[in-house]
């Protein structure tokens, strides 16, 4: 969490540290991905997963919580999916539990203050 926290007061590159040194901790080193370095390319993301999307039906995004530039990405990758007959759109962030959000417990749809890591859009919007 206090990666998340760092992160949505602005200071990415101390949360990635801290969620960098936690991988450490739990064993994650990069080391074990020299395969990926050495054997692969780098390509357009959003060219390249759109033009997969053509060939399924959905598309599963992941995103590391502490880090809102994988959020902007998905947003910039939104468009895109449309115009390829994409028409839902599933968050994790959205939930009708607990506080979280009153309207969305009453059973309504989520708005532009729904959920947590989505309020931090506003702010990744600019970067």
């Amino acid at each position: 969490m206090t990666g998340n926290w760092l992160s949505f007061s602005g200071n990415a590159a101390e949360a990635n540290q801290v969620m960098d040194a936690y991988a450490r901790e739990m064993g994650m080193d990069t080391a074990r991905f020299e395969n990926l370095r050495d054997n692969f390319s780098p390509v357009s993301a959003i060219a390249t997963l759109l033009q997969d999307a053509e060939k399924h039906e959905i598309v599963i995004i992941n995103e590391a919580h502490h880090e809102p530039r994988h959020r902007v990405f998905t947003r910039q990758m939104l468009q895109g999916l449309y115009d390829r007959g994409y028409r839902y759109f599933g968050l994790e962030t959205l939930a009708s539990f607990g506080s979280v959000d009153s309207l969305m417990k009453a059973g309504h749809y989520p708005s532009l203050k729904s959920g947590y890591y989505t309020r931090q859009l506003d702010f990744t919007a600019r970067w």
